[in-house]
């Protein structure tokens, strides 16, 4: 399919969807295990579309929502389709989990997919693949031009810092805590052709970068992971620098938060405003701070003076700018999650607690398990029963 044969303006603006990555975890040991094909046989026999769909490794999977008019009629899907999974798991003495990074685990046994294009990523990747079994949170937002889409993700990169702080929930790796936040975006930056989105004129430029690459092997350009994306085929902007979120009002709160950032950059650039994106070396700067510290980072005041400020107070500054875009588009609840997320913490912060507290790297993974599942955490020591 060509590029000029995209699905821009093929339906309406800012319809939103959910790609959430998941760990398939074995129920007794905690660790990841290889269920993907024993779920997916399961699920065949159920009626309508698939629950899930494969990812790279046979110890991961992904849900889809449909396309959506609402945050809340998303969120509603991906409970629904959370809770799928996860009774075809229970049947199969498995659990599922979304989070950035499996806190202890250290395998790097993990079976390619069957699909043809994760054989074939394993192959170009080699290592960088394999020890990298990593989660995210994709949300996609409907715009109805080509050349606004590739516009809306440079004025989007000043926000990316926000969003990675509201998400992460990455802070341990081999059952010690990192120091970081999101630590999956460490292991994201060992791939190629990701980070901040580049500066790009117009669609135009896009389709060229794109067929440079093409001529030169890759695949086509969803092998191109930068942190925000224009996507053709489905007529998105898609934003993918978040962690896995474990908690599905958590993630309607940030979906909410992409969907009116993205009608908010749509409705100044109808009206001939352009941001101009910051320069890079700011971006990535802003990004590491909020990849270390997370809700607790001071990171550079892209989307204002650029002088120093707190994450969360930028974005509250953010959210109270978006709040008429939130009404307008039926999102305000989903949207006032925010405040709750900068309260009470997003995913790092909340396991680094429950580690303090207990000693426990698997009362962690139990805790991520219990929030995906829409229960809150149990204490150490309290079974499953």
């Amino acid at each position: 399919m060509s590029l000029f044969e995209h699905r821009f303006g093929a339906g309406r603006p800012f319809t939103v969807g959910l790609e959430d990555e998941a760990m398939i975890l074995h129920a007794r040991t905690l660790d990841l295990t290889q269920g993907f094909q024993s779920l997916r046989s399961a699920d065949r026999t159920a009626d309508g579309e698939p629950a899930f769909v494969a990812e790279i490794f046979q110890s991961m999977l992904e849900v889809h929502t449909p396309i959506c008019h609402t945050v809340e009629d998303v969120t509603r899907q991906l409970q629904s389709a959370r809770a799928r999974v996860a009774s075809l798991a229970d049947e199969h003495g498995l659990l599922l989990g979304s989070a950035g990074l499996h806190p202890f685990s250290l395998r790097e046994d993990h079976r390619p997919s069957r699909a043809e294009r994760y054989t074939m990523l394993v192959h170009d990747l080699q290592d960088v693949a394999r020890r990298s079994m990593i989660f995210a949170l994709h949300v996609h937002v409907a715009v109805d031009d080509a050349d606004k889409a590739v516009a809306l993700t440079q004025a989007l990169v000043a926000h990316v810092p926000e969003l990675v702080a509201l998400s992460a929930s990455s802070p341990f790796r081999a059952g010690r805590p990192t120091g970081l936040a999101s630590t999956r975006l460490t292991y994201v930056a060992a791939y190629p052709r990701t980070g901040p989105t580049p500066r790009l004129r117009d669609y135009a430029e896009f389709v060229d970068v794109v067929d440079a690459l093409q001529t030169r092997g890759l695949p086509d350009y969803t092998h191109i992971w930068w942190d925000l994306r224009p996507h053709p085929w489905l007529g998105t902007v898609e934003l993918r620098c978040m962690d896995a979120v474990s908690r599905d009002e958590d993630v309607a709160a940030i979906a909410a938060y992409a969907q009116a950032l993205v009608q908010h950059y749509a409705e100044a650039y109808d009206t001939g405003h352009r941001p101009v994106p910051p320069h890079e070396a700011l971006v990535r700067e802003s990004r590491w701070r909020t990849i270390r510290d997370g809700l607790d980072a001071v990171v550079i005041d892209l989307p204002g003076d650029g002088g120093p400020i707190a994450v969360a107070e930028l974005i509250r500054r953010t959210r109270t700018a978006l709040e008429p875009h939130a009404r307008d588009l039926g999102s305000e609840e989903a949207l006032g999650g925010i405040e709750r997320i900068l309260r009470d913490g997003n995913g790092a912060s909340r396991q680094l607690e429950i580690f303090r507290r207990t000693g426990d790297i698997a009362a962690v993974v139990r805790s991520i398990v219990d929030e995906t599942r829409g229960r809150a955490p149990r204490p150490a020591g309290v079974g499953w029963g």
